[in-house]
């Protein structure tokens, strides 16, 4: 499905689904059939023990926003989870936060992380963290391509997987963070990930 396409699909939804909630209405059949589809393929990923844990990292409520929209339109979503970073709080701060939704992943499940800005405080933390756990990271996430990303999960793909398919999807404004570094540490680029 092209990047174009799932956009449109989901802004439709998504105001079929406010709509129908501003007039008090039952929600309508496509909208049904689609929150069956997920749940159906996220049943069947989770009995094949190849699910992940997804966690949302972002500049304020951001984080919180994606994961209410995709619970809005997909249904409740298992093993995902957000932290935000807030004025008050420092960097060490929000890596205590990130830290903890990492340490509620079961031995041997993959976790997806994804930022809102390359560079930014949350990306930074997660590339700080990377040192210490293993995760894969994606940065410059947006509603279609979170809707895009739990739908591939829920149909079976890995996180190197989804990782491989998102850059396809949105090659201009989403960056491989895992091969990003990895690329650095090949062209032999000096640089200390402690300074991210």
């Amino acid at each position: 499905m092209q990047f174009d396409t799932a956009y449109r699909i989901s802004c439709c939804i998504m105001i079929a689904h406010l709509l129908g909630t501003f007039y008090e209405r039952k929600p309508l059949k496509w909208q049904c059939k689609l929150k069956t589809l997920t749940e159906k393929a996220f049943r069947n990923y989770e009995i094949r023990g190849l699910i992940m844990r997804i966690v949302l990292v972002s500049h304020g409520s951001f984080s919180k926003g994606l994961y209410e929209t995709m619970e809005m339109v997909l249904g409740p979503q298992e093993k995902m989870s957000y932290v935000g970073l807030y004025p008050h709080q420092g960097i060490d701060e929000l890596k205590e936060n990130i830290e903890v939704e990492f340490k509620k992943a079961e031995p041997g499940e993959e976790i997806l992380v994804l930022t809102d800005l390359f560079y930014g405080s949350p990306f930074n933390a997660i590339v700080q963290l990377m040192n210490k756990w293993d995760v894969y990271h994606l940065t410059g996430i947006n509603v279609p391509l979170l809707m895009e990303i739990l739908l591939m999960r829920g149909n079976g793909k890995n996180a190197s997987e989804i990782c491989d398919e998102t850059l396809k999807l949105a090659t201009n404004t989403v960056s491989d963070v895992r091969k990003y570094l990895a690329d650095l540490k090949q062209a032999n680029v000096p640089s200390d990930e402690d300074d991210f």
